[in-house]
């Protein structure tokens, strides 16, 4: 699945840029990958927030400003992002992150794990149906 990211910190804004493959979700794979954001890098100020925004599947799905550093000591240890889908189609995301607070430096990487969960709907029930009263 195509995966962009995009950061904001200290009221600048990053460009898109795409998710390494071994960082990016596979359809239909639950998986979990260490992502190391630009706040790991020098120069970073732990006095100021920092938020990141993922784009997936072509741009057609986006979450909106996630924030892994307040600025106050916590910072998200883990974001899951979780793709519903039905057949080939990816149908929406969710997002949800853990928080962990009281910290003094903040972390070298942050958990994203990916989770898929299958869509069923009343063709895919019918469908099923069909199929089995046609091999009774």
């Amino acid at each position: 699945v195509h995966a962009t990211r995009r950061s904001m910190h200290r009221g600048w804004t990053t460009q898109w840029t795409e998710l390494a493959m071994s960082q990016a979700p596979k359809f239909g794979v639950d998986s979990t990958v260490p992502l190391r954001p630009v706040f790991a890098a020098k120069g970073f100020s732990s006095s100021e927030p920092f938020k990141i925004m993922f784009s997936f599947a072509d741009d057609r799905f986006a979450t909106p400003w996630i924030t892994l550093w307040d600025g106050e000591g916590a910072f998200a240890e883990e974001l899951t992002i979780t793709f519903v889908y039905s057949g080939n189609d990816v149908r929406r995301i969710r997002w949800e992150s853990k928080m962990a607070t009281g910290l003094r430096d903040r972390p070298g990487h942050v958990f994203l794990h990916y989770e898929w969960v299958e869509e069923i709907t009343q063709h895919t029930r019918l469908g099923a149906r069909v199929l089995l009263l046609g091999g009774l």
